[in-house]
């Protein structure tokens, strides 16, 4: 599963080790991260990703509770890199495409 760290979210439970790596410097786009694994909707059009953790784990979730977050190489959209899924807290998941929710890796292009 993904940790998605966002402005307020405990850091402190954050696991170090050869399961996981983590990649910082990341920007949400109409999405902010509530609690690791969890995303939330947002007005705002930008927040930032304080860490986002890779933790390769035995846990399932079922289809239907998780979202796709498509992460792309910058703010232009044209280097599509890969999905993550995450749990949505209170919406319905078509509300992602309709808002263009997505995580960019480089905003300066």
């Amino acid at each position: 599963h993904v940790r998605a760290v966002g402005k307020g979210v405990d850091q402190q439970k954050q696991q170090q080790g050869p399961t996981s790596f983590s990649l910082t410097g990341l920007r949400a786009v109409g999405i902010n991260c509530e609690s690791p694994n969890k995303i939330k909707l947002t007005d705002s059009i930008h927040s930032e990703v304080d860490k986002l953790q890779f933790v390769w784990t035995l846990e399932k979730q079922k289809e239907k509770e998780v979202v796709s977050v498509p992460v792309y190489l910058y703010s232009n959209r044209a280097q599509f890199l890969f999905e993550l899924y995450f749990v949505p807290v209170n919406f319905d998941k078509a509300l992602l495409s309709q808002r263009g929710v997505a995580l960019l890796t480089n905003s300066s292009f």
